[in-house]
């Protein structure tokens, strides 16, 4: 597994605040509105190029430069991930992400999960999420730490009504196997994603080859690992390998702490990204990804807290120096 060591100098001077060292995005990424996105049928006659989508080459290419539109070329696109996102309080309103809404809006998707327990206002954290900029929600309640924990499926009922897109684990081998497929400018794109309890390495197969007949790119969606392990543990390792070679393009894993990150077989795994909103002082991360086309070009990371109000907010120089020192050193172990 390649290390992305290289890039946490980096990291470290833009991923805090947008400073003026940060190469800034393209203009049309900012400026131009950016169409929400519509959710594909599983059964569509456009025929999938038998082409399999560009891995990471193995000379990572720098994320000093933000990649920026080039005409004739195939499009730019940008995804943004974040951690979970547990309920709300009901008086906390669009307040919860004042401080991040430049990171979440201009992005061609934007992607959290949810977690815990049903929350009381249903309809109105829907609102909070959908003015946020999400266009796609995990759904995992596995692991919330309550007993008799339930779905919220008040809120899922929101959530659909609204236009937001949900990835569904299903909490079963048969339920995660059905991919959301998504357009954005022209690319098809696969989400499959798991619920702990329901990630083995026979239903990842099976989700990823159910994704890869329509999709030309597809991102594998997984609540796994145990505990509050910063690195990810055997199963995690032995499951982002059966990803990559059944074909995913890129993990994107959801866990309760910010785990290391690396290459398997070319294809980028992010093992855990943290809470994004969770309890007074929970760190998480948002990943913006780079594609051209089908290609993967680079990534960008923005360390988060949950701030004792309920705010989530970027981490100071301070925290996000500290934080990517232990990423590297996670990085470094990493086989």
């Amino acid at each position: 597994m390649k290390r992305f060591t290289r890039w946490l100098l980096f990291l470290l001077l833009t991923a805090c605040t947008r400073s003026s060292s940060t190469a800034p995005l393209s203009p049309p990424l900012l400026v131009t509105p950016i169409a929400s996105p519509t959710a594909m049928p599983l059964n569509t006659e456009t025929p999938v190029p038998t082409e399999t989508p560009t891995r990471l080459p193995s000379e990572t290419p720098s994320p000093t430069a933000v990649p920026t539109e080039t005409p004739g070329a195939p499009p730019l696109l940008n995804f943004l991930f974040t951690g979970p996102i547990y309920p709300a309080p009901c008086n906390l309103g669009q307040t919860l992400f004042t401080d991040v809404l430049d990171y979440l809006q201009p992005a061609n998707l934007t992607l959290g999960g949810l977690m815990g327990s049903p929350t009381e206002c249903p309809d109105d954290f829907a609102r909070v999420l959908i003015g946020a900029g999400f266009d796609i929600l995990g759904l995992n309640t596995e692991p919330c730490g309550e007993e008799n924990c339930q779905p919220d499926f008040e809120l899922q009922r929101a959530l659909r009504e609204n236009g937001i897109l949900l990835v569904e684990g299903g909490g079963n081998a048969e339920g995660a196997a059905q991919p959301l497929m998504v357009e954005v400018q022209g690319v098809r794109v696969g989400f499959v994603g798991w619920e702990n309890g329901a990630l083995n390495e026979d239903a990842l197969r099976a989700g990823i080859a159910a994704a890869r007949e329509q999709a030309e790119v597809v991102i594998v969606l997984p609540a796994w690992g145990t505990g509050t392990d910063p690195f990810p543990d055997p199963d995690q390792l032995a499951l982002a390998q059966v990803a990559a070679d059944a074909g995913a393009d890129l993990i994107v894993g959801n866990h309760p702490q910010i785990q290391a990150f690396g290459e398997v077989e070319g294809v980028p795994v992010f093992f855990g990204l943290g809470n994004f909103y969770g309890d007074e002082g929970a760190a998480g991360m948002m990943v913006r990804v780079y594609f051209r086309g089908t290609e993967f070009l680079g990534y960008e990371l923005f360390p988060t807290l949950t701030e004792t109000e309920g705010k989530i907010r970027l981490m100071n120089e301070a925290e996000t120096t500290a934080l990517f020192e232990t990423l590297q050193q996670l990085n470094e172990q990493l086989p």
